[in-house]
């Protein structure tokens, strides 16, 4: 699950340059007696150029007021640049001087001339001079007694180089020769054609690129990393909110977190991590599922909290009594921002059980966690370290000026935001594509991938491949969850890129994905014989305990582009696409509508084609659908900000959200169905070597 986080922020310091380091270690110290000698031919020096500049003649038609150029805040003329490679040159030692500025010094570049276009003329000066009133206050500044005098100190503070130039050039030289005789009818042609090409690209959006780590055989995700995102994001925001309405991003209304669900953040009493952040990717408390499943008799995942917490027991870690507080990467967020320590219950749901009826853990089974023999001689009780539980809607604290500086370190952010009960993905990924009422469903595709269906009534039984968590508001919800999707098409694309980049031509990314996805439409149905295991992580529903992305073809498979991105795809949804057989076949599960959101619909049409044939199930795409989870926290943000408890969250969705919302829909196509199911046949086969390739691999 990608972690997806509403805002965040950046900064950069540069050092002194090399050459200036340079002259200070060159520089030589004279001898007391020099120096009056140096200091007067230095004046002498100032005292002939000062001459010479007084006495210079500046012609009448060189004097056209156009020299304010080189001294106003540096402005980019396309004149300029026009009449540098042009044919017939004429520029003069104001465009010499500013061509030279453009190509060496291009950061000192402030505006362009279109900007000065918009902005207007100058506005006339007043003809009358203005002598200003003044008040002398005090004629001398008394001395202040032994004051200790200190050396002034320069602060340099540089923004970071959002420019990006590049150009290059080509000259051909053409001759045609033809006879000595000329003038009986030969010719001689003599051409040159010479090109130039420069580029300037201004970008002062930062990426953060969110990823977890295999770190001593457990997946993590280092929280400094997960601030200097916030962080990123926050700046950002300001940032386009100054360019878009030329307003400084001081004060929020409101503010959301959404993150990765699941996993394991304990603390102690003095606030502090006890051991690194533990994520929903790994597959290390299997022993803590498997039987708090049997107790509590109802599925309890390897990724939940409470599986976590408890195979910590069961492993005796020295860490588990001093254990005051434990949450997920969204409450952590969240409390540090304002100091509470709550969950919306989405999230809540995926650490422990929670019982409709009170909106709240289930009592019943908390009793029976603490009755545990290895659990009821701990120093706490599992409800006195979970976070408390919100429903969307209610007001889950206010941003503090502690907060404030976490999100924004330059300092302009003002406290006082309301928060909005935090949120796991997931739920806010329903939010996003209005699917919290009865019978609706959402797929959420990232870094894994899961389904959403909202239940009319219990499942008729426990599912090991089956959730069973909330919507934000607290309906039940059938999860088919898998660990892996997106990564592995992520490190082919940057292969892919790579390759681009080694032939001399940049692609951005999103150009990449458009290309490489739109090659499915050569593909065979069934991707040529060729499969796929997209498994960078272990994956509990094939009960693979190692990831191992492995590609595989026979002599026989149809090799190319097309089939090779196509059964790149078929591996992202394949373990979906069997956790929802479970759903569909035996719990005859009913939907009005699923819909689809993430990074792989970005490309219109092909991995909504893809994942309809594959799940057998029409699917729907709105527009917001690359948009995900920060979307739909977001929207709930504003749903904590302005609505009362009158306005139920549906209702909110329907009539203020997606009233006019546009939508596409396609249905499964026969021979992609037939197409997928080959694949699918050839992937569960396959699952014993991907297997062994776990098990014979060693992750170094």
């Amino acid at each position: 699950m990608n972690l997806k986080i509403f805002l965040l922020a950046v900064s950069a310091v540069f050092s002194l340059p090399m050459d200036a380091q340079s002259r200070l270690r060159n520089s030589r110290s004279h001898k007391v007696d020099t120096v009056p000698v140096l200091v007067k031919s230095y004046m002498d020096s100032l005292s002939v150029s000062k001459a010479k500049i007084d006495s210079a003649a500046v012609e009448s038609d060189v004097n056209d007021g156009r020299y304010y150029r080189l001294f106003a805040p540096l402005t980019f003329y396309h004149g300029v640049a026009g009449d540098m490679f042009s044919l017939e040159h004429d520029g003069d030692e104001q465009d010499y001087t500013l061509a030279n500025i453009y190509m060496n010094r291009p950061d000192l570049v402030r505006n362009t001339e279109r900007q000065l276009e918009l902005v207007g003329p100058v506005i006339n000066p007043y003809q009358e001079s203005v002598t200003p009133e003044t008040e002398l206050v005090q004629k001398v500044v008394k001395k202040t007694e032994n004051a200790d005098i200190e050396a002034p100190v320069d602060i340099f503070v540089a923004k970071p180089n959002f420019w990006k130039f590049s150009g290059n050039y080509s000259l051909q030289l053409f001759q045609n020769y033809v006879s000595d005789n000329w003038y009986k009818g030969g010719e001689s042609n003599y051409s040159m054609l010479g090109t130039v090409t420069l580029q300037a690209n201004y970008n002062n959006k930062q990426r953060f690129r969110w990823e977890n780590k295999l770190e001593n055989g457990v997946w993590t995700y280092d929280l400094a990393e997960a601030w200097k995102g916030v962080q990123t994001c926050f700046a950002n925001l300001a940032q386009e909110v100054k360019t878009k309405y030329d307003v400084e991003l001081k004060r929020i209304g409101s503010i959301g977190i959404s993150a990765m669900m699941h996993g394991y953040l304990a603390f102690d009493g003095k606030d502090e991590l006890l051991v690194p952040f533990r994520t929903w990717r790994n597959n290390i408390t299997g022993e803590a599922a498997d039987y708090l499943t049997k107790t509590l008799d109802f599925n309890i995942p390897q990724r939940w909290s409470v599986a976590h917490i408890y195979q910590a027991v069961l492993n005796k870690e020295p860490h588990v009594p001093e254990i005051k507080f434990f949450t997920t990467l969204a409450g952590y967020i969240h409390w540090q921002l304002c100091g509470e320590k709550v969950l919306g219950i989405g999230d809540a749901s995926g650490m422990f059980p929670i019982d409709e009826n009170i909106a709240s853990y289930d009592k019943d089974m908390l009793k029976k966690f603490d009755e545990l023999e290895n659990i009821r001689n701990l120093p706490w009780k599992l409800e006195n370290i979970l976070p408390a539980v919100l429903p969307a809607g209610k007001v889950a604290g206010i941003l503090t000026e502690a907060g404030a500086r976490l999100l924004d370190p330059t300092g302009v952010l003002e406290a006082g935001a309301t928060m909005a009960p935090p949120e796991g993905d997931a739920g806010t990924g329903m939010v996003g594509t209005n699917s919290v009422r009865k019978r609706t469903g959402n797929i959420s595709v990232g870094t894994s991938a899961f389904s959403m269906n909202v239940l009319e009534e219990p499942l008729k039984a426990v599912h090991r491949d089956i959730d069973i968590v909330t919507t934000p508001d607290g309906a039940p919800v059938a999860m088919v969850h898998v660990n892996n999707c997106s990564s592995d098409i992520n490190a082919w694309a940057g292969l892919f890129g790579e390759f681009a980049k080694a032939l001399g031509v940049e692609v951005a990314p999103d150009t990449l994905y458009s290309v490489l996805f739109n090659q499915v439409k050569e593909a065979a149905a069934d991707a040529g014989g060729l499969v796929n295991y997209s498994f960078l992580s272990g994956e509990n529903i094939t009960d693979t305990q190692a990831g191992r992305p492995m590609f595989v073809r026979t002599p026989h498979s149809k090799m190319n582009l097309g089939n090779f991105m196509l059964a790149q795809l078929y591996s992202a949804f394949a373990t979906l696409k069997i956790g929802m057989d479970v759903l569909i076949n035996e719990e005859h599960v009913k939907t009005d509508v699923m819909l689809a959101q993430g990074g792989l619909f970005k490309t219109p049409v092909i991995g909504q084609q893809v994942l309809a044939n594959a799940l057998e199930i029409p699917i729907t795409i709105m527009d917001s659908a690359g948009e995900g989870g920060p979307w739909g926290m977001a929207v709930l943000a504003v749903y904590t900000k302005f609505c009362d408890d009158t306005v139920a969250l549906a209702d909110f969705l329907d009539e203020k959200v997606f009233k006019d919302a546009s939508a596409t829909t396609l249905a499964p196509q026969p021979e992609g169905v037939e197409g997928c199911r080959s694949f699918i046949k050839r992937f569960q086969a396959g699952i014993e070597v991907e297997n062994a390739a776990g098990k014979a691999f060693v992750d170094e």
